[in-house]
C-alpha cells in the first residue's frame, strides 16, 4: 500500500508536479512542519531523468497559521488583501466566508459588492469617500456598517484596512481585518432599546407619580383646610391658632380676648341645634366685619372664641372688644322663625414677645372667669405685668 501511494505521487510529480506541507519527525523526536515541492527533471527531448524536491521547513510558520486562524474564529474576523487599482480581493482567510455569512466560493464576491447591500444604502458614498480620503493622504481607515448577507441576516461589520505604497507614497494595496461585530451590536441595540423602553416606563411612572403627588397633595390641602378651620363657622380652628401665635412666631405685641357667649347651651335646648347652629355662623361674621384688617378669630370649642390682633394698643382693642359686646347685645341671630339674642363675657390682655403664648391666654382665661363672676355680659381688662406676675402652677 506505502509503495502503492509513492507510486502514485511520483506519476502526479511526473504530470504536474506536487506543492504540499508534510509533518515529518526531526531527529530529535518533535514533529516538524514541511513545505515540499517536488518535480520532474527532464532532459531537452522531453524525458524523465529523475525525479527532484525541495523542502522548507515552516514549523513556526505554521504554529503561527494555527493560531492566527483559532484567533481569527474566536474574534469572528478574517485577514484580506486588495488591490486599490484593479479593485479586486488578492487574498482572504478562511473566515472570510462566514463573516461575510456566504458560501466558501462566494467570499471574493461577496466581499466586492459588501458595501452595494448595506442596510441603509445612504450611507454608501460616505463610506467611499472615507477610504478615498485615506488613500489620498496614504493612511489607514476604519469603517463601520451593516449589510444584509446573501443568506438573508443582518451583519454588522468593523473593517479596518493599513495601506501599501508603492515608490511614489500612492497606495497601492490594503491589508486589513473584517470583523463580525454583530453579536455585540445586537447586545448593544437590545441594551439601547431596553434603555428606551425602561426610560417610557419611568416616564409614565413618573407622570403618574406626578399626579398621584397632586390629588394627595390636594387630599392633603383638603384636610389642612378641616383642620385649620372650623367647617361650622369658618374661622380659625384651635390647632391652627397655636401654629400661628406660638412662642417664638410672635414679632410683636399680640392683644387676645377670650370669648364666652352667655348661656348659649339653652339655644340649642330652646331652639335646637339648626338655630344654635346659624347662630354661631352669624356671630363669628358679625365679630369679623366689625373689626379692622388684621383681626383674626379662632374657635377653641363650643361657643369660645379667642379674637386676636397684633401691634395695638390694649386700650384701643379693649375698646373695641367692648362696642362688639354692645352689638351682640342688640343683634339677633338665628333663622327669621326663630330669632334669639344672647350676650357675651370677655376677658383681655396683651402679650408682649417675651412672654408665652400659655401664660397669656391663663391671664385672658382669669380676665375671663371674672367677668362671669362679676355677673357675664362685660369685658375684664387685665395688663401685660399682670401676664408676667402669673404663675404657671397657680390654684
Amino acid at each position: 500500500e506505502r509503495l502503492s501511494r509513492m507510486q502514485q505521487l511520483d506519476k502526479q510529480v511526473i504530470e504536474k508536479g506536487v506543492v504540499r506541507r508534510v509533518v515529518p519527525c526531526g531527529p530529535d523526536g518533535r514533529l516538524e512542519f514541511h513545505d515540499e515541492t517536488r518535480f520532474s527533471i527532464r532532459d531537452r527531448n522531453g524525458d524523465v531523468l529523475g525525479l527532484g524536491c525541495l523542502a522548507l521547513e515552516v514549523t513556526d510558520q505554521n504554529h503561527l497559521e494555527v493560531l492566527l486562524s483559532h484567533a481569527e474564529r474566536l474574534g469572528r474576523m478574517a485577514t484580506w488583501r486588495s488591490s486599490r487599482e484593479q479593485d479586486s480581493l488578492l487574498h482572504g482567510s478562511k473566515m472570510l466566508h462566514e463573516v461575510l455569512g456566504c458560501s466558501e466560493g462566494q467570499a471574493m464576491a461577496n466581499w466586492l459588492k459588501r458595501l452595494d447591500h448595506l442596510v441603509d444604502p445612504s450611507l454608501k458614498a460616505d463610506l467611499l469617500e472615507q477610504v478615498e480620503v485615506a488613500a489620498e493622504a496614504g493612511i489607514g481607515y476604519s469603517l463601520e456598517y451593516a449589510f444584509q448577507s446573501e443568506r438573508g441576516s443582518h451583519r454588522w461589520l468593523v473593517e479596518t484596512a493599513i495601506p501599501v505604497l508603492d515608490g511614489g507614497q500612492v497606495v497601492k494595496e490594503w491589508i486589513g481585518i473584517l470583523t463580525d461585530v454583530t453579536p455585540s451590536k445586537k447586545l448593544a441595540l437590545a441594551n439601547e432599546q431596553y434603555r428606551r423602553e425602561l426610560e417610557v416606563l419611568v416616564e409614565e411612572r413618573t407622570s403618574s407619580l406626578q399626579v398621584a403627588l397632586k390629588e394627595a397633595e390636594r387630599a392633603r390641602e383638603s384636610i389642612q383646610e378641616l383642620l385649620d378651620f372650623d367647617w361650622l363657622t369658618g374661622v380659625e380652628t384651635r390647632s391652627r391658632f397655636y401654629r400661628r401665635c406660638g412662642d417664638g412666631r410672635r414679632q410683636a405685641h399680640m392683644c387676645i380676648a377670650m370669648i364666652d357667649l352667655d348661656f348659649f347651651k339653652s339655644v340649642n335646648d330652646l331652639y335646637g341645634h339648626e338655630v344654635g347652629d346659624q347662630f354661631l355662623r352669624e356671630f363669628c361674621a358679625l365679630i369679623l366685619s366689625e373689626m379692622p384688617d388684621g383681626a383674626e378669630l379662632a374657635r377653641f370649642g363650643g361657643e369660645e372664641f379667642a379674637l386676636t390682633m397684633l401691634d395695638v394698643p390694649l386700650d384701643w382693642f379693649a375698646g373695641r372688644c367692648e362696642m362688639l359686646r354692645e352689638k351682640v347685645v342688640s343683634t339677633e341671630f338665628g333663622p327669621s322663625h326663630s330669632r334669639v339674642h344672647r350676650s357675651f363675657s370677655a376677658g383681655c390682655t396683651v402679650i408682649p414677645p417675651t412672654e408665652s403664648l400659655r401664660k397669656g391666654l391663663r391671664a385672658a382665661d382669669l380676665a375671663l372667669l371674672e367677668a362671669k363672676r362679676a355677673g357675664r355680659d362685660q369685658v375684664v381688662v387685665v395688663d401685660e405685668h399682670f401676664v408676667s406676675q402669673i404663675g404657671l402652677e397657680e390654684n
